[in-house]
């Protein structure tokens, strides 16, 4: 059993599916059953729940005490590599959303190795991933699009983006401001944690109108 084993079977506890953890970590959901059972096997006990036609990953009572001793050899592990750079230089370990790499922190990632000689892991990983991670301390500090709460995590905002929703025009159409709450579900949840700025109307030109 590795730190790639624990990270597997982590993974699949947080998302609670073998397969979207699998493309998570860039396994094929084979491997990814492979490595489980191998794991299984070296401990001596199930760790997910087997049941015909369940596709949801239910860890076993066994399975849930096993999380707490992974989560904590994780966090071991992080902080022996921190040591071992510590000798060269000091480490940093960042968890991001691939979408928090469109704003350009580059000024803020070179003042960090430039001016303060940190070595920098910058990692991209799902949001809902993000505060555990921290929390588990497998890694420094994270970037995330949404406030929630987490235990042992101090939540600190830094930026808040203003969206727009784009409508086509209609005569009949409602000059009322939209709110998230009012949209289909699905669309609704994307949106809660953004600012919508102001109606908009598209015309037959495809002009813009704000």
């Amino acid at each position: 059993m590795n730190r790639g084993d624990l990270q597997l079977f982590m993974t699949i506890l947080e998302e609670n599916n073998l397969i979207k953890a699998a493309e998570l970590l860039y396994l094929s959901p084979s491997t990814a059953g492979a490595r489980l059972r191998a794991m299984e096997d070296e401990l001596g006990f199930e760790l997910f729940e087997r049941k015909r036609g369940v596709k949801t990953a239910l860890p076993t009572p066994k399975g849930q005490d096993f999380a707490r001793l992974a989560s904590q050899m994780l966090a071991l592990w992080n902080e022996a590599d921190q040591i071992t750079r510590s000798q060269e230089k000091p480490a940093l370990s960042i968890a991001t959303v691939d979408s928090f790499l469109d704003h350009n922190l580059s000024p803020l990632y070179r003042e960090l190795v430039s001016d303060h000689g940190f070595s920098l892991d910058i990692k991209c990983y799902p949001a809902d991933m993000i505060y555990s991670l921290v929390s588990s301390k497998q890694a420094d500090v994270g970037f995330a699009l949404y406030h929630t709460s987490c235990p042992h995590v101090d939540v600190v905002p830094i930026m808040e983006d203003e969206m727009v929703l784009v409508l086509p025009h209609r005569k009949d159409a409602s000059q009322e401001a939209v709110h998230p709450s009012s949209l289909p579900p699905d669309v609704g949840r994307i949106l809660r944690t953004f600012k919508i700025k102001k109606n908009v109307e598209v015309t037959d030109n495809g002009k813009i109108i704000i």
